[in-house]
């Protein structure tokens, strides 16, 4: 690769300086089942974390989601680096969709992460904070 030996070289001529964090992702592991079961619907099945809106945003974002049954619901809201800046629900909500609205007047412009989790279900959605 051409380029590939253009930067190395490049790399190795100016002292081969210590690589810098350019951007990062945090992935999460779940150890809850995906497949099938034999009846054939997905354990997953029938919840869903929506876009959040409006999006970019200014202080109040609304955030919907559904769930099949009755069931606690865990929404988190993530800096980029995943961590944790505000709970948004932990609750328990009967079956169908809901919507909350979040008011985020001390956090700072940026972009953030919506995290859901109920049931086996885990969710996520980006959102950007303009102020």
């Amino acid at each position: 690769n051409l380029w590939g030996e253009r930067l190395y070289g490049a790399w190795e001529t100016r002292g081969r300086s210590l690589p810098a964090l350019i951007d990062s992702v945090t992935i999460i592991v779940s150890d809850s089942v995906t497949s099938a079961p034999p009846g054939g619907v997905p354990p997953t099945a029938g919840y869903r974390l929506d876009p959040a809106f409006p999006n970019p945003f200014n202080g109040t974002v609304t955030i919907t989601f559904v769930i099949p049954r009755d069931e606690r619901v865990i929404v988190t809201l993530t800096d980029v680096a995943g961590r944790a800046v505000a709970i948004v629900a932990d609750d328990r909500y009967g079956a169908g969709e809901r919507a909350i609205r979040f008011s985020a007047p001390s956090l700072p412009t940026g972009m953030y992460v919506v995290r859901m989790r109920a049931g086996g279900f885990s969710g996520a959605r980006k959102i950007l904070l303009i102020r």
